[in-house]
């Protein structure tokens, strides 16, 4: 019963109406003894400091938990998915989190890094990718390259439909001939594929293939395909590989004779490859990382 009449946030209040009662009584009411009158007064000015002193702290407590509360009504996911003005919001805050320290390129760098380090416009990455790689070398310099790739596609949702690309570029000096490119198979979580469309390009004294795997009703895909390449060393001493989605860790196996000197170089990654194993004809590197569109790696070749 006494909680339902005694409401503690009225403390200050009680005490500032009181005060004020005992100063105003001080000061215009009539005693018989001067020493009561400064009692009063005293008393009056004292409760009614304490009230005001109390009210404030009581409105900064209250201020205090409506601030609390708004913060998460504003970073609320339900509620920033209502926004329309998150980019702004976001180049605001990414602004003030590097201090605005370059003013003059601010928009053109957080415009690439939301174009190319978020999502934004994905609906799949690339997981968990493996490259084996077997190189050959004849007493003619030609090289002779087996290639498995395995990876994991991760979708947005069950409804994603998209082609799984993917393509090669071999070089050569003077005639077509020279060089040779075989996919000895596609797997599609382990089963073999012929459901894909194959394109081959002769152009600038390049040979390319294209190849484009059509998937839809699942959000994740195992991958695993086998390429034979063969092509001169001295038109090309090279192997490459270069993101064409976002990626997250990549495992590079090789395997080659030891008259095949090979140098091993990130591109453009944001950390460096771990080197696991580097003997005179295998090596392997492991980076465990997010890698980037157009990030990957160069291998170099030269014989002994």
């Amino acid at each position: 019963m006494f909680k339902k009449v005694f409401n503690p946030n009225s403390i200050p209040v009680i005490f500032m109406c009181i005060g004020l009662f005992s100063l105003l009584l001080g000061i215009w009411g009539t005693f018989d003894n001067i020493l009561w009158k400064e009692t009063w007064s005293t008393l009056g000015k004292t409760m009614l400091a304490s009230g005001i002193f109390a009210g404030i702290l009581k409105l900064m407590q209250i201020s205090g938990v409506f601030k609390e509360e708004l913060e998460k009504l504003i970073f609320e996911p339900k509620f920033l998915k209502n926004r329309t003005d998150i980019p702004e919001y976001w180049d605001k805050i990414s602004q003030e989190l590097f201090k605005n320290k370059f003013p003059n390129i601010s928009k053109k760098l957080l415009s690439d890094i939301k174009d190319t380090y978020f999502p934004t416009k994905s609906i799949i990455y690339y997981d968990q990718i493996e490259h084996f790689i077997e190189i050959e070398i004849d007493a003619n310099d030609n090289l002779t390259i087996r290639q498995k790739t395995s990876l994991d596609i991760i979708c947005s949702s069950k409804s994603v439909c998209f082609d799984y690309q993917f393509f090669n570029t071999l070089n050569f000096k003077t005639d077509k001939s020279e060089v040779s490119y075989v996919t000895n198979y596609i797997k599609i979580n382990g089963s073999p594929t012929n459901d894909f469309k194959h394109e081959q390009l002769y152009n600038n004294k390049q040979l390319t293939n294209k190849f484009s795997v059509n998937l839809r009703g699942s959000d994740k895909y195992e991958i695993e395909r086998e390429e034979l390449k063969v092509y001169s060393l001295i038109t090309d001493n090279s192997i490459y590989f270069t993101a064409s989605k976002l990626s997250n860790t990549l495992s590079l196996s090789i395997t080659h004779p030891k008259n095949l000197e090979l140098k091993f170089n990130k591109l453009g990654t944001l950390k460096t490859f771990v080197e696991k194993q580097n003997n005179s004809t295998f090596k392997k590197y492991v980076y465990k990382d997010i890698i980037y569109p157009e990030q990957g790696y160069v291998i170099t070749m030269n014989k002994l």
